[in-house]
């Protein structure tokens, strides 16, 4: 199996500027999930650099720093379930509406319906990894758009 050109995995308060290939922020609850994401890169996304912004733990200097993350990223995969801290879900506040943002929930999680409705959201999955085929899908899209304009 082929692995991945480059996997760069940005953590606070690390700086990290992309080169090439996608830019993905991971927000929400838990760290298992994160490194499953990371996992799947190694593999499953060939022939292309990608770079990987998340917070191992939640405080005010971390919640600026995925902030200012967020705003230069290409994607942003937020995921929430039981243990979403309060932190998580102001930045997931933030850009939930933002057509980079793919979200996860856990089906477990009690308030599923209403999100579902205060947002109309279409961009929902129960696991995160199922938005990875979405994202790498539209990058290719992205770079062949590119290619033919040059």
């Amino acid at each position: 199996m082929s692995t991945i050109y480059d996997l760069n995995v940005v953590t606070p308060p690390s700086l990290f500027f992309k080169k090439n290939g996608p830019a993905i922020l991971l927000i929400g609850g838990g760290n298992k999930w994160k490194h499953k994401v990371v996992d799947y890169f190694k593999y499953n996304w060939v022939n292309s650099e990608v770079t990987i912004f998340y917070a191992d733990e939640n405080n005010v200097e971390n919640l600026i720093w995925l902030y200012h993350q967020a705003e230069h990223v290409d994607f942003i995969l937020a995921n929430i379930e039981k243990n979403t801290s309060y932190i998580d879900f102001a930045l997931i506040g933030i850009w939930i509406a933002n057509k980079k943002t793919f979200l996860s929930i856990d089906k477990s999680y009690q308030d599923l319906e209403l999100l579902y409705q205060q947002y109309n959201l279409n961009n929902i999955e129960k696991n995160p990894i199922s938005h990875l085929t979405a994202m790498k899908s539209i990058w290719q899209n992205i770079k062949y758009r590119i290619k033919r304009k040059v």
